[in-house]
């Protein structure tokens, strides 16, 4: 069931206005409390608003109430995302691996884990983490989705120089 304003709120994400997408999900999760798909948006707005501590409850409310499928990876990455951000590592391994035993498959939830690691410290387990995912899944489609994301994090960690020009990102 979706309605006018999910529409609207759903056409201002893809259109990036995710300051605009954000009062209308929050109201829209006020009127449908039950609706797990519509908490999980609502975490991811605010996660891309840099709003992690924000997104806190959104996520734990899509888990309680039963995501599902795609949703459900996506919400074991953004939350295991923002706990690396708000500096709860052993939070965010905690779901990231719990995501990884409900989806195996998934590179995505694997390349957050890596990051984690480096951020607390474990920077040898990250790289094998990383390299183990660019060899066992070379091209994997679900990294597609969080591509943005994941180059945004990369650029963070340090840029990469002339020496490494193959390496930047298109």
């Amino acid at each position: 069931m979706s309605s006018a304003e999910e529409e609207k709120a759903n056409q201002m994400i893809v259109a990036g206005d995710l300051a605009g997408a954000r009062p209308i999900l929050v109201r829209l999760c006020k009127i449908n409390p039950k609706n797990a798909s519509l908490h999980y948006r609502a975490a991811c707005v605010h996660d891309g608003l840099g709003l992690e501590q924000e997104a806190l409850p959104f996520y734990e409310s899509a888990f309680r109430l039963g995501l599902k499928g795609d949703e459900l990876e996506g919400a074991y990455v953004g939350l295991g995302s923002t706990y690396r951000v708000l500096g709860q590592f052993a939070k965010s391994i905690a779901v990231l691996l719990e995501g990884s035993k409900k989806f195996p498959n998934s590179q995505c939830l694997k390349i957050f884990e890596a990051m984690t690691l480096h951020e607390s410290g474990r920077h040898n387990l990250a790289v094998a983490m990383l390299l183990h995912c660019v060899a066992d899944k070379p091209g994997d489609p679900s990294v597609a989705l969080y591509r943005r994301a994941i180059q945004q994090y990369a650029t963070e960690y340090g840029n990469i120089g002339e020496e490494c020009a193959g390496l930047k990102p298109e």
